[in-house]
């Protein structure tokens, strides 16, 4: 595993987790609450859940690039060596 994907794996769990944190401060909110502490729990929410999607889009996009480019050389080794075998 490569270090940017061990970047990404974190910062979508913490992105996640504040999500989570979001989510948690509306859910046990005080009707007596300040709209300021709403308006920060959708903030978290919605930063939380957009960061944590688009680490795990930049997540899938870099393994579909590596199998891809796996296959590829897969793909010439096998042409490469077939190659060798008609000569």
């Amino acid at each position: 595993m490569q270090k940017d994907e061990v970047r990404q794996i974190v910062m979508a769990l913490l992105s996640g987790y504040l999500a989570y944190i979001g989510i948690g401060l509306i859910r046990d909110h005080d009707p007596s609450a300040s709209v300021v502490y709403l308006i920060a729990a959708v903030i978290f929410i919605l930063f939380g859940g957009a960061s944590c999607i688009w680490y795990v889009r930049l997540l899938i996009q870099g393994r579909r690039k590596k199998t891809g480019s796996d296959q590829d050389k897969q793909q010439r080794g096998l042409t490469e060596t077939e190659q060798d075998h008609e000569e």
